[in-house]
């Protein structure tokens, strides 16, 4: 037989054979929460982005052949990982914000849809349907700021608070009804539930409620402070006392007798803690480009706070390892984060940058803004 028809008959048997090894991840899973999106816009996303970033991809004939099959499975496990429209309240409220502002970003650089996916399937996304989306990520942005979760706002190292006559000064924890005049400088309180302070407070410093926060007593002039309750801010005092606050609540706010004079920004630094943001750089669905992924990592009172923001997941360590497992945990939540690739090339480094963490040195920064419901956010 001639060369060319054994090559030929090869090749055909080759072809023939790798059907028996299709890929197995060419199926759609169930939706577990789809996305919410105006009609408008729901019309040329699910045209244009559906088929690998959801559970609705549409398989096209030839995605059943070896080796076109392996090519286009793994285009749609990448694209899914980095954003599944069909898994939406899976999502933190951030995640969602950023999923959909990298994808505005991906559009308008013409890098989405990718160059292989327009070539089969030809269509423009327009500009007015871009400025339409851009207004639309606006509203979602303005709730992703204020989802701040009671976890994350106590994200830090406190130690329990035993006695009130004294000055306070650093990061304390606090809970229920305490009676006694507290007298602030640079003092952080975190309060788990609603917090009541019957005695009046002097001085500076930030209030953390996740419950109602409840001051009485207020006498004199007060301030600067940074005042937050996640169910409701309630402030009394005498008619001569003016506080100087920066006060954030979704809630209600009560105001009787003072004056209360609202800041617009605050800054404190909280001794006795340190704290470090880290880096570790991965890969996002299909284009495969790097993306800083942020994690701030506080230590003080003999503990490790742990606080990743996009994911919004909040761990606690006692031991260096602890923190370090912690961490690990934290980076498994993104599906397209390698934790392999992270134990083999940082987690060295992370550990010598921990360990910097409990020599005592520059004091943490405490920041919040008026217009922003995040706190010192990596």
């Amino acid at each position: 037989m001639h060369w060319k028809w054994r090559a030929r008959l090869g090749l055909l048997a080759g072809f023939g054979l790798i059907q028996l090894w299709p890929y197995e991840s060419v199926s759609n899973a169930p939706e577990t929460g789809p996305a919410p999106m105006p009609a408008d816009i729901r019309e040329w996303v699910i045209e244009r982005c559906y088929d690998c970033h959801s559970n609705q991809t549409r398989w096209p004939w030839y995605s059943a052949l070896a080796p076109l099959s392996w090519w286009i499975a793994d285009d749609v496990r990448r694209g899914r990982a980095g954003l599944n429209f069909s898994r939406w309240k899976d999502y933190t409220p951030r995640q969602r914000a950023l999923g959909w502002r990298r994808s505005l970003q991906r559009i308008r650089e013409n890098r989405m849809p990718p160059l292989q996916y327009s070539v089969l399937h030809p269509g423009a996304i327009s500009e007015l349907q871009l400025n339409r989306l851009e207004t639309f990520l606006k509203e979602q942005e303005v709730d992703a700021a204020d989802c701040l979760s009671p976890s994350e706002l106590l994200a830090w190292p406190a130690t329990p608070l035993s006695h009130t006559s004294q000055t306070l000064r650093g990061a304390f924890r606090v809970s229920g009804t305490l009676s006694q005049p507290l007298h602030l400088d640079n003092a952080l309180l975190l309060g788990q539930g609603d917090l009541n302070l019957h005695g009046g407070i002097r001085g500076n410093g930030a209030i953390l409620a996740t419950g109602k926060l409840s001051i009485q007593g207020l006498t004199g002039q007060i301030g600067p402070l940074a005042l937050v309750g996640l169910q409701g801010i309630s402030l009394e005092g005498s008619t001569d006392c003016r506080l100087e606050a920066l006060v954030h609540t979704p809630e209600n706010l009560e105001v009787r007798g003072l004056q209360l004079e609202r800041k617009q920004y605050f800054l404190m630094p909280v001794v006795g803690v340190n704290q470090s943001r880290v880096e570790f750089c991965r890969d996002d669905g299909q284009l495969g480009e790097r993306i800083e992924r942020q994690v701030l990592i506080r230590y003080g009172h003999d503990t490790y706070v742990i606080w990743d923001s996009e994911f919004q997941l909040v761990k606690t360590a006692i031991t260096l390892e602890q923190a370090l497992d912690a961490v690990e945990t934290i980076l498994k939540a993104d599906p397209v984060t390698s934790t392999t690739r992270w134990r083999r090339r940082f987690r060295s480094s992370w550990k010598k940058r921990l360990k910097r963490l409990a020599i005592p040195g520059t004091p943490a920064i405490f920041e919040l803004r008026a217009d922003q419901a995040g706190f010192n956010e990596p």
